[in-house]
């Protein structure tokens, strides 16, 4: 009887040569002859491998995995506990796959990538460098994660969507769409990033807002609650939207400022330095918004208006036209400047 040493720990087991190959499987796998199986690959424990399989190089396939269809695992890749791989994947270099994964149709795993826990990828998906996906993370339809991103926890990605760099998806976070998330950006609880949306540099996107369009969120920004980002708006540097505000249009939002509690920013707005934007007001058209000036109380600001210092608009108030404010007054009470 013939006996091969696995290095698992077990010391040499029955085993014999593959006929397609001459890789060595131990008795207690199962692989068809239509398999190949390199004379440098190892198939033990009780892996299943069936159809036109390919182990090549110096992959090793063993635990309780199964692989079908036409997949290819070479190089120094391992595929090993409950992992399932079929429809025409390709593993290769020094990948890692294992856990209750599965992987099909036509994805490409590649460099250092893990996949594991009760991860699914699917669909012409393509992941690479050292990236990890693991718990019960979905990722399909082309998505494609690379350097040392991660998807994790109860994230989704599909629809071309992307991760790259340090970027981290997680949660029960959404990405589809082309959106991107990349350098140290997180994303995670409930939110989503869609359509052509950026999230990058240190910014972080939770809660249950939504960054859509061709927005784009940086900088130490962070979006939160059920913010919306919409259109070509930016947020970016150590600003804060949450709540339920709205940003959209070409709105800027930057500095240290904060728009929340319903308000809205759109048009070509800019509203920067320590300025606060709160309680259902809107700034729109070309105003800008600066210092420590607050906004609030269903105001209305707009025109090419440039409010600074420490003013406050509040109470029902219009502010529009071409009116520079940089003091320290208030203007409320239905005030209407025109």
């Amino acid at each position: 009887m013939l006996t091969f040493d696995f290095q698992d720990g077990n010391g040499p087991v029955p085993a014999h040569q593959h006929v397609n190959g001459s890789g060595w499987v131990a008795d207690t796998a199962y692989v068809t002859d239509s398999a190949y199986v390199g004379p440098d690959a190892l198939v033990y424990d009780t892996a299943c491998i069936k159809g036109m399989v390919s182990v090549m190089d110096y992959a090793q396939i063993y635990g309780n995995t199964i692989l079908t269809d036409d997949v290819i695992i070479k190089g120094c890749s391992q595929v090993f506990e409950y992992a399932q791989i079929s429809d025409q994947v390709v593993v290769q270099d020094n990948c890692k796959i294992f856990g209750n994964c599965k992987i099909s149709n036509a994805v490409v795993i590649q460099d250092y990538a893990t996949i594991l826990g009760n991860s699914i990828v699917t669909g012409n998906c393509v992941i690479s460098d050292t990236v990890q996906v693991y718990g019960n993370a979905k990722i399909n339809d082309h998505a494609r994660i690379s350097g040392n991103g991660r998807l994790f926890g109860n994230a989704q990605m599909f629809d071309y969507s992307v991760v790259q760099d340090h970027g981290r998806v997680f949660d029960s976070a959404i990405l589809r769409g082309r959106a991107k998330v990349s350098h140290n950006a997180s994303v995670f609880d409930n939110a989503q990033v869609t359509s052509k949306a950026r999230i990058q540099e240190n910014s972080f996107v939770y809660g249950n807002s939504l960054v859509t369009g061709k927005s784009r969120v940086g900088g130490f920004a962070n979006v939160l609650d059920n913010a919306l980002i919409d259109e070509h708006a930016v947020v970016y540097q150590d600003s804060i939207v949450q709540d339920d505000a709205t940003i959209k249009g070409h709105s800027r939002i930057f500095g240290q400022a904060c728009v929340e509690d319903n308000a809205v920013a759109k048009g070509n707005c800019r509203i920067f330095g320590n300025a606060e934007l709160s309680n259902y007001c809107t700034v729109q058209d070309q105003a800008w918004i600066e210092g420590n000036a607050r906004i609030s109380g269903f105001s209305i600001v707009s025109g090419q208006v440039h409010i600074s210092g420490n003013m406050v608009v509040t109470d029902d108030a219009i502010v529009g036209g071409l009116e520079r404010f940089p003091g320290n007054d208030t203007i409320g009470g239905d005030t209407v400047l025109l």
